[in-house]
């Protein structure tokens, strides 16, 4: 019978690694960001959203009028 790590020491295990090699993590977060925002492609991000609605709300319009 094998014995397996509780997930929460596997993460900790990850994020010492993270911290020890942060130009590596930081590349590799960028690649998969960069993966996840093509794969997206199209489609408001969140941020890109929620300034639309600023937006409107300064300018005094609504969204649902805008897509009226």
């Amino acid at each position: 019978m094998s014995y397996h790590e509780p997930s929460y020491i596997r993460k900790d295990a990850m994020v010492a690694e993270a911290l020890r090699n942060w130009e590596e993590y930081s590349r590799e977060q960028a690649e998969i960001n960069e993966r996840y925002l093509r794969l997206k492609e199209g489609q408001p991000t969140i941020g890109e959203k929620f300034r639309a609605m600023r937006a409107a709300e300064v300018s005094g319009t609504s969204t649902e009028d805008e897509a009226a």
